[in-house]
């Protein structure tokens, strides 16, 4: 550890910075939904350094990360509603999206507890994105006529997967993993540390694809 944070979290927190450098780096050559996606991760980052400077005075972040992964998963759904050109789909994302928000918002104001991980909404968020970035992955992968590796969209949604999977077992149970004992908690976020160390080099190479400039 670092003044009290784990390397591992320093790593992660670094990490986060290369999507939104590259994003903002190919912002003239990049489609509109790769822009709002950059501004997505560009959120991320300021999401993450506020968490980190609380951290390192030791105060509870966890009010951070439950009102974050409402407006992330929002935000992500923009993304493949602009992203994608099929309008069933997209009217599919957005009927999720309200249904997220139905959920979501009565939670927030009613239940959460801002002390606390919102292990109930992280389980729900976390289906949520897993659930549109299928459905938009199945939707590029027949539509596409180029290898799936080159459509950005393709590194987009494998990476959500990979993270919201993630999620789902490690932040959905970080309050009886911390219950368990501070071995299990530490495992369990150096897993979710590395998973999202691996997104955030697939979020990464979406901006490196082979894409076709903004007109």
């Amino acid at each position: 550890m670092i003044y009290g944070v784990p390397i591992l979290a320093y790593i992660t927190g670094f990490t986060s910075l290369l999507p939104a450098a590259v994003g903002i780096a190919s912002y003239n050559r990049i489609s509109f939904a790769l822009k709002a996606f950059a501004a997505l991760c560009s959120v991320v980052c300021v999401e993450r350094a506020a968490e980190f400077v609380l951290a390192f005075h030791q105060i509870n972040n966890s009010f951070i990360s439950n009102a974050g992964l409402g407006i992330e998963a929002l935000f992500l759904a923009a993304v493949y509603v602009l992203a994608l050109d099929v309008k069933t789909v997209r009217r599919v994302i957005v009927a999720f999206a309200i249904l997220f928000v139905c959920v979501w918002v009565p939670d927030k104001i009613f239940f959460e507890d801002p002390k606390l991980i919102n292990e109930g909404m992280w389980i729900i968020s976390s289906i949520f994105i897993i659930v549109i970035s299928v459905i938009a992955l199945h939707t590029i992968a027949r539509r596409t006529a180029n290898p799936l590796t080159d459509e950005p969209l393709f590194w987009i949604t494998s990476a959500n997967i990979l993270l919201s999977t993630g999620d789902i077992f490690v932040l959905g149970m970080s309050n009886e993993l911390l219950a368990m004992g501070v071995p299990y908690f530490t495992a369990a976020w150096d897993i979710n540390w590395s998973l999202d160390i691996i997104s955030y080099i697939l979020f990464t190479k979406a901006f490196l694809c082979t894409v076709t400039p903004q007109e």
